[in-house]
């Protein structure tokens, strides 16, 4: 055959293929399992084309012709030779000709090697690269088999079952013949090779993951490992494949030894554990050390305990810092519940975080959210469920309270119910917190607080502040500062309205200073039995007799001494009275509320002995001190007055609960009785101090749609089918349709524009329920929740609206009305939109 045939021919024939075989690519994305003849996609990845078999076969394998003028390559020692002359020798195999020689003799036997000499024949030095030598061909399983199963010498092997069946599955074929082509070629039987070969390509991120614990850690087993991770990921409870699952990333995603350390499988603790629970010298934490609660205090509330149990063992409490929340906690737990089939009925995972923001915000159930923290450091879904239902106040209030009778420090169940109480208090938190991470009776000793104050004195009968926030504001004041408590006492004892008084738990307490400094100099002076809770109770709430007379009197002398003069000093303030000192300020007081005596100076001084007289005076003197009004002054005096008209009452209760300075008596006189001060006294009730104005002199207007809300009316849904929606009063919100009309009315007057039909809109959608009807009531109440105008919506102006809302509003609701597109349809003055549906999301509108 001519050669420029030849040269055709073989060009060819090398065009289509070169030498590149396409094995099953290796995709770390499939799921990872232990192997089986049942599983047909494993596989391992695909050797390099340097060393894998090429597909491709020369039919024709005729040694070329002598004319040619192709260089002959007869044996393995030509392949060599042209590689040494090429210079390419050393790059190829840096072991030298004999590594050159022994790859040769596999090649030869592969049916691609006619190919790869064709290749070198026509490609010259220049291109020598691009020709592959093809692999030695794969033993066939019935050839492996008996090989693996020596070695193995009836031990089991690992990702084996049946050797046979594994290798004859269709995806396993290649990655197991590869993996035992090695127990061929030598006698070591090294079973450890193979199995981590088959585990590189049935888990690869496992493999790496335990390829890197192994770097760090010599007692690990790279192959132990991979099982434990494939065990671990198919294990049916999800909450531990989930875990395991993120414990085998972790290790995978960290190379470096001291990083590995977070990746504890054993908490998921963010510090070591094990190194922490070796300094516990004082006996805190018991055999649950480093588990739990603990686990998930951050790096300082570990530093500090490590600290405080090389230095004295006290008060572990100190160290609790409030609990750092992770930005994606509630996802976290939502998860949790799904996962674990927790999550409540008909709520759905969005639900769930937006509930657990808004408790986290500072909602009322902040401390039992936080409480969920320690939830999430658990294995299983029936650990998490039994975390999860033991998160109430009640459960964990139970817990630690019979964990302290355990160790006889209190009865379980006069614990228990102090613990409820107060559980949304500061020293609850630190209490629980810091028992809750104790093992035993040496640590809960060390975790009690010193006792809650009585704050029950300060809050019963404060009805202008809710009691739960009352005992909290109380309690947490006093654990901060242990001397505020008797202060705020003695202020609150030392004031008579509501107003005054709950200024006294921000810390307002001058009114209480000239009690507090008596009953501190009783107490040094050893006068009388009282307590000095008693003392205070005495003092500021004042009496009807002489000696609570001679007691006001020296107050402001006593209030100067500050609680810290000598006895005799103290004396000296009773001692320097004048006989009749009150007069003038008594008959002052009673001339200022028009109850004037004629000669007053003198019948006061004429009376001094009389005791009737001087227990109307004390009376009076203590009302002048306790702000308390001309009324007050008039019970002293046993005058009876007619009781004020119910509309100007109201109206001046609430301009004297805006300022403080007012007489709400003088007010009442003053007020002009009508049919109208009904509605203004309802709108004042409802209204912010900056909005009172609007009520006292706004316009009344009849509006037809509050005696449609009271009485029922027609109407068209968001659904637009037509629906007949009962009254309030038919509902049971009102028992008096009089009382329905005022106080839609008093809304319509406190925040105009078109509030009775927004109004509408919302009980629209109650049916009837009269929980649904208050609501709706109390939305238009509320400063926080009144109606926003179209043209205020439509200019941008949400953010003034939320503005000193936020305690009101949850975050998501103010999130919802910050983002509200400027557009008519969200901006609805109708409420159909976005603004009504960012107040009530349940309705869907």
């Amino acid at each position: 055959m001519p050669r420029i045939l030849w040269v055709l021919l073989l060009l060819s024939m090398f065009a289509c293929d070169d030498g590149e075989g396409d094995p099953p690519a290796d995709d770390p994305d499939v799921p990872l399992r232990r192997v089986d003849a049942a599983q047909p996609d494993a596989h391992v990845a695909a050797p390099d084309a340097s060393s894998r078999e090429d597909a491709a076969v020369i039919e024709d394998a005729t040694p070329q012709p002598e004319d040619s003028g192709l260089r002959p390559i007869d044996g393995c020692a030509d392949v060599c030779d042209l590689y040494e002359e090429c210079g390419a020798l050393e790059a190829r195999w840096p072991e030298g000709r004999d590594a050159c020689l022994s790859a040769c003799e596999g090649a030869m036997e592969a049916q691609a090697w006619p190919t790869f000499v064709g290749c070198l024949q026509l490609r010259g030095c220049a291109r020598l690269d691009e020709c592959a030598m093809p692999a030695k061909p794969l033993a066939d399983c019935d050839v492996l088999c008996p090989v693996v199963e020596a070695c193995a010498d009836g031990a089991a092997l690992p990702l084996i079952e049946d050797c046979a069946a594994t290798c004859a599955a269709p995806a396993m074929n290649y990655p197991f013949r590869v993996c035992a082509a090695p127990l061929l070629e030598d006698d070591r039987c090294d079973l450890q090779a193979f199995s981590e070969c088959l585990l590189a390509d049935q888990a690869p991120v496992c493999h790496t993951g335990c390829v890197q614990r192994a770097a760090c850690d010599d007692s690990v087993d790279v192959v132990a490992c991979g099982l434990d991770c494939l065990d671990g990921l198919s294990n049916q409870d999800p909450l531990s494949a989930r875990r395991a699952r993120i414990t085998r990333d972790c290790f995978a995603e960290r190379e470096a030894c001291e990083e590995q350390v977070v990746c504890d499988a054993r908490t998921g603790c963010g510090f070591d554990a094990d190194a922490f629970c070796a300094e516990d010298t004082c006996g805190f934490f018991g055999e649950g050390c480093g588990a739990g609660p603990l686990c998930l205090q951050p790096p300082e509330t570990t530093a500090c305990l490590t600290a405080l149990m090389s230095d004295g063992c006290e008060a572990p409490w100190s160290c609790l810092n409030p609990p750092v929340v992770p930005d994606n906690f509630c996802e976290e737990l939502c998860l949790y519940e799904v996962l674990c089939e927790e999550i409540a009925e008909g709520v759905s995972e969005f639900d769930c975080v937006e509930a657990c923001q808004g408790a986290l915000a500072g909602g009322p159930e902040k401390s039992a959210y936080e409480g969920f923290f320690s939830c999430l450091s658990v294995d299983t879904c029936e650990e998490f469920s039994a975390c999860f239902h033991g998160q109430t106040p009640a459960a964990r209030c139970d817990r630690f309270c019979e964990a302290r009778a355990g160790c006889d420090l209190d009865e379980a169940a006069a614990c228990a119910a102090r613990c409820v109480a107060r559980f949304e208090t500061e020293r609850s938190r630190l209490e629980l917190g810091c028992g809750e991470w104790m093992g035993t009776c040496e640590g809960l000793t060390a975790c009690a607080l010193p006792p809650a104050p009585p704050c029950e004195l300060i809050c019963d009968g404060l009805d202008c502040v809710a009691e739960g926030d009352c005992l909290r504001r109380c309690d947490d004041a006093e654990l901060a500062r242990p001397e505020s408590f008797d202060e705020a006492l003695a202020c609150v004892y030392s004031l008579n309205r509501c107003e005054h008084q709950a200024a006294c738990l921000d810390g307002e307490v001058a009114a209480g200073a000239a009690c507090l400094s008596y009953c501190a100099l009783q107490e040094k002076c050893g006068v009388g039995d009282e307590t000095r809770h008693e003392c205070l109770a005495r003092c500021g709430g004042g009496g009807a007799d002489a000696e609570a007379l001679r007691l006001e009197g020296a107050l402001p002398c006593v209030e100067a001494l500050n609680g810290e003069a000598s006895c005799e000093d103290f004396s000296a303030c009773f001692e320097a009275l004048e006989p009749g000192w009150f007069c003038e300020a008594f008959c002052a007081e009673r001339d200022r509320c028009g109850f004037a005596i004629e000669g007053c100076d003198v019948a006061c001084a004429e009376r001094l002995e009389d005791e009737g007289f001087i227990g109307e005076v004390s009376c009076t003197t203590a009302a002048l001190r306790r702000g308390e009004g001309c009324r007050a002054v008039a019970e002293c005096a046993g005058i009876e007055l007619p009781p004020p008209d119910e509309g100007c009452q109201r109206l001046c209760e609430a301009e004297a609960r805006c300022d403080l300075e007012i007489d709400a008596f003088f007010c009442e006189l003053a007020c002009q009785p009508s049919e109208d001060n009904l509605i203004r006294g309802a709108c004042a009730a409802y209204a912010s101090c900056d909005r009172l104005d609007g009520c006292l002199e706004g316009a009344i207007q009849e509006n037809t749609s509050c005696a449609e809300i009271c009485d029922g009316f027609s109407a068209i849904g968001a659904d637009f089918m037509p629906r007949e929606v009962r009254g309030a009063v038919a509902c049971g919100l009102y028992a008096d349709r009089a009382d329905c009309v005022e106080r839609c009315q008093a809304l319509d007057l406190l925040y105009g524009d078109d509030t009775p039909e927004n109004l509408k809109t919302c009980v629209t959608y109650s049916d009837c329920n009269v929980n649904a009807y208050g609501l709706c009531f109390d939305w238009m109440s509320s400063h926080c929740q009144a109606h926003i105008s179209q043209e205020a919506c439509l200019a941008g102006e949400m953010e003034a609206h939320v503005q000193g809302c936020e305690a009101f509003f949850a975050p998501s609701q103010i999130d919802c009305l910050l983002a509200l597109p400027a557009d008519e349809q969200s901006c609805s003055a109708g409420f159909l939109g976005g603004v009504f549906t960012c107040y009530f999301p349940d309705f869907g509108l």
